[in-house]
């Protein structure tokens, strides 16, 4: 390469032939070419990534460029909560509601126990069915 005019620092006349070329200025203000893709180094890194970025952005428009989206109907597994259907036990008849109020002491105190095992046999029988309902 040569200057073109001498009254230019150091700037470079390009052939015909170099027109559309890379150059590189060296520390000396120079420009030397730079090397083409097909002969290796930097030039074939930055050509083979111009390639493959190329090639992803037409994927990529392509992709959008497509008819319509497909939708799809998959099913999903998800907890629905149920009431509970379990029938609740009957309340026994109280001993102490059926009693006179003129009854012995004896008999108060007879129908008061009779009542407290009801009770528990009641209470689990309740206990039951709320377990059957979680």
């Amino acid at each position: 390469m040569k200057n073109c005019a001498e009254g230019q620092a150091r700037l470079p006349c390009l052939r015909e032939g170099e027109r559309g070329r890379a150059y590189r200025l060296n520390p000396d203000s120079t420009l030397t070419p730079n090397p083409s893709p097909s002969q290796g180094g930097r030039g074939a890194l930055l050509h083979a990534c111009r390639k493959s970025c190329l090639s992803v952005a037409l994927f990529a428009l392509a992709a959008c460029a497509s008819g319509e989206p497909i939708v799809t109907a998959m099913p999903v597994a998800m907890p629905v909560a149920q009431p509970c259907k379990v029938a609740m036990p009957e309340a026994p008849a109280w001993p102490m509601l059926q009693i006179q109020r003129d009854a012995t002491m004896f008999t108060a105190v007879r129908a008061t126990l009779a009542e407290i095992e009801l009770r528990r046999a009641y209470e689990l029988e309740l206990e039951a069915a709320v377990k059957a309902c979680h």
